[in-house]
This record gives C-alpha cells, sequence and structure tokens, in this order.
C-alpha cells in the first residue's frame, strides 16, 4: 500500500489516496474494510491484467464509486515512479467497469514555466 497526493507539490495539500496493489482477487466487503481502515478520502486497488493494462476500484470510507480522477492519477504515479511501468510511458487500457481509460504522462508549459503533468 502506498499513498499519495495528487494536485500539488505542497505539503499538507492536494488529494490524497491510497493506492492499494492486489496480487489475488478479494471480495468488495474487503476492499471496503480496507478502505474504511486506511481512512483515506479514497483507496485505488489495482489489479494488473497484462503489460500496461490494469484493472481499477475506488472505494470510499463507505462505498465503492464508480471513478475518481485524483485515484486514478495516484495509480498511474505510483505505477511509473515505482518502477511497475516505465517512467513516463503510456499506460494504455486502464480497465474500469464504464470501459476504458488511457493515463499519458505529459510535459506541458504554464506562463512560461515548465511543468511536468498528466493528461
Amino acid at each position: 500500500m502506498l499513498s499519495n497526493k495528487c494536485f500539488s507539490k505542497n505539503e499538507f495539500k492536494g488529494n490524497p489516496a491510497a493506492i492499494v496493489f492486489l496480487t489475488e482477487e478479494r471480495s468488495d466487503e474487503w476492499m471496503k474494510s480496507m478502505a474504511k481502515e486506511l481512512n483515506q478520502p479514497i483507496t485505488t486497488f489495482i489489479t494488473e491484467k497484462d503489460e500496461s493494462c490494469y484493472h481499477l476500484r475506488w472505494f470510499t470510507t463507505t462505498k465503492e464509486i464508480e471513478l475518481c480522477g485524483h485515484g486514478t492519477l495516484g495509480a498511474a504515479h505510483i505505477l511509473w515512479s515505482e518502477g511497475y511501468a516505465p517512467s513516463g510511458s503510456p499506460i494504455t487500457k486502464q480497465l474500469v467497469e464504464n470501459g476504458i481509460l488511457n493515463v499519458i504522462s505529459s510535459t506541458f508549459y504554464a506562463i512560461g514555466n515548465r511543468k511536468e503533468g498528466f493528461i
């Protein structure tokens, strides 16, 4: 289990998310209990399907939700930064219940300053 914050590089800012890698199937009740125990706004559960293809599920402390932006970006960041996927490579085909969600890393410019970000 790892945690990170999206949308801020500043301490105590941004949107926190717990990221949990699953190596085996877990019940909905187990994931809900784990999310409650971790007590974060969102807990993202990742199951690897094949290279660069992951099944994501998002839980609050009380229920599963259909989609979570900062939980998805947090998962992608952890996949890249911890070496699960090559740094900066596209993480495509992130499977979600509602279809396919693609996350890629991109460099963009804001007010003349180079910034790293996600799209």
